[in-house]
């Protein structure tokens, strides 16, 4: 779309929509999420039809609008447009998402929903306070868990700790509950029992020879799910 000036001032371009500056004055103050033109016509494609709703986790968990991906679409609109800003309640409900894209599977106008919330949460990462344990949680999502062989290392200690059988006393003390929540819930995560140091999967499982081969089945092994759960 475009559109002309009618006096010195030259109206103002948001995501390929352009508009009036003067209609904007009162919010000039907002920070305004720049989403590509091609990522922000994912946001018109939503028509608000709900069926979305059923395969959305955290709607389903919560039942909040602002938790389900239509909702989130209307945020992140409203964020490009300038009517709203990035408020600590606006960026809880974004970061809520799990960006499991099953609402695009349910979706029918096709809406490509997590070329939206990836780029919205890629520009708002600057205005976010990340404490010492966030960096740090930061660190083991980014910088261990992608590979293998360094999760293995991670993990290793642990793994002493269950074959000496002193981390199961260490469970029972309830020293978890010293630790930060996000390090205690990654505590208790870790599987109960597993190799020191896993062997890499194999690339091909054969079936079971006393029964008919039938197919072949493709397995994402995964970083995590092939170190902690390979069993």
């Amino acid at each position: 779309m475009t559109a002309t000036a009618t006096g010195p001032s030259k109206p103002r371009v948001i995501c390929g929509l352009a508009e009036p500056a003067q209609q904007h004055a009162a919010q000039a103050q907002l920070p305004v999420l720049e989403l590509p033109g091609p990522v922000y016509e994912r946001a018109l494609d939503c028509v608000h039809c709900g069926l979305c709703l059923p395969a959305c986790p955290t709607y389903t968990e919560n039942g909040l609008e602002a938790d389900s991906p239509r909702g989130r679409i209307y945020l992140m609109k409203g964020l490009a447009d300038g009517r709203i800003g990035p408020t600590a309640s606006v960026l809880e409900h974004l970061d809520r998402c799990l960006d499991c894209r099953a609402c695009e599977t349910a979706c029918p106008s096709g809406v490509v929903y997590h070329e939206l919330i990836e780029a919205t949460r890629a520009q708002l990462r600057p205005l976010r306070r990340v404490d010492l344990v966030g960096r740090f949680v930061e660190l083991i999502f980014y910088k261990i868990f992608p590979w293998p062989r360094r999760l293995k290392l991670a993990v290793l200690p642990a793994r002493i700790l269950q074959k000496l059988g002193v981390w199961r006393l260490i469970q029972m003390s309830r020293v978890d509950r010293l630790l930060p929540a996000p390090l205690a819930k990654m505590q208790q995560m870790l599987p109960p029992r597993g190799p020191l140091w896993p062997k890499s999967l194999a690339e091909h499982y054969p079936a079971n020879p006393a029964q008919e081969r039938r197919h072949t089945v493709g397995v994402l092994g995964g970083c995590v799910g092939s170190v902690m759960f390979q069993h």
